[in-house]
């Protein structure tokens, strides 16, 4: 595990996390967004943390996946089928294009304290070459934060947006979670296991990131590290896939994506791996991109 991560910015990212980011928790609605597979396309949903309260956002012909956290007027942001960005206001439940100059945008986080989006666009000759991205959604500029022609995806924001979390390529046909400041400066990698390692996401309270890695038996397990001491936990071991977990907002618990009742579903389960939970459990389709959110009532 290498990690040449300054012990005192994350000290201080800790410290800015706590003080700022409880009051919005204690005052908001928490809810899970993710995509389910309705009439034949990916749609937003929301449902209550113990899985109750599903409700459909969206409704379209085409799919729309990656819900990627409330933004300060409210609204769920989205990307469609064709790589457009969107946003649902919760109250209305009308739909908006966001940043309509862009399209190819994949992967989209939102950094509420900021309102800045970081994605990912790929090049349209080369799918497996992409550049991370970042608009702020205020002055409406945007900036190419990558430039090595690697593929990358899955980027996350810090709760301070001052860190970003990504997946990189690497080398033997490897995936590894990077790190780089937020404006793209200070690139270092996080994981030295061999084969996929996907999925980061940052704790909103402690000072760990979530991931998932098929390094161990060739499935995808959950794993997390510590980003001080870069000690790896794993956290939920199961034959099959799990991945594409999220923190809570209180960091005591995770949502993430497994296949281990025959489809993927949502589950939930403590930060330690117990209590584990089935959220969704339609036999015939799946639901994923699970995303752990406050929504102001």
């Amino acid at each position: 595990m290498n990690f040449p991560i300054r012990r005192k910015l994350l000290i201080t990212i800790l410290i800015f996390n706590i003080c700022l980011c409880l009051p919005s928790i204690i005052h908001a609605k928490e809810r899970i967004a993710y995509t389910h597979l309705t009439d034949g396309y990916w749609q937003i949903w929301v449902m209550a943390p113990d899985g109750s309260e599903k409700q459909q956002l969206t409704f379209s012909k085409f799919d729309k996946r990656d819900p990627a956290g409330v933004t300060k007027d409210n609204g769920i942001l989205f990307r469609t089928h064709n790589g457009e960005l969107y946003l649902i206001n919760m109250a209305q439940k009308d739909e908006r294009r966001i940043l309509p100059a862009l399209s190819n945008i994949n992967n989209p986080h939102y950094n509420a304290l900021k309102n800045e989006i970081v994605f990912v666009r790929f090049e349209p000759s080369a799918m497996d070459l992409s550049e991370i991205w970042k608009a702020n959604l205020d002055t409406q500029a945007v900036t190419i934060l990558t430039h090595d022609h690697k593929a990358k995806f899955q980027p996350y924001f810090s709760t301070d947006g001052s860190t970003i979390a990504f997946v990189k390529s690497g080398e033997n046909k490897s995936y590894h979670i990077w790190l780089m400041d937020a404006d793209g400066s200070n690139e270092h990698r996080v994981t030295s296991e061999k084969g996929f390692n996907l999925s980061p996401a940052f704790s909103l309270i402690t000072n760990q990131i979530i991931f998932s890695s098929n390094h161990n038996e060739n499935d995808y397990d959950i794993y997390s590290v510590d980003m001080i001491s870069g000690k790896v936990s794993n956290l939920i071991r199961h034959p099959g896939l799990d991945t594409s977990a999220d923190f809570s907002p209180d960091g005591k618990n995770i949502v993430f994506v497994s296949n281990r009742s025959g489809v993927q579903q949502i589950w939930t389960a403590n930060i330690d791996g117990s209590s584990l939970k089935q959220l969704t459990d339609d036999p015939s389709a799946e639901s994923l991109d699970p995303a752990w959110v406050d929504i102001r009532e």
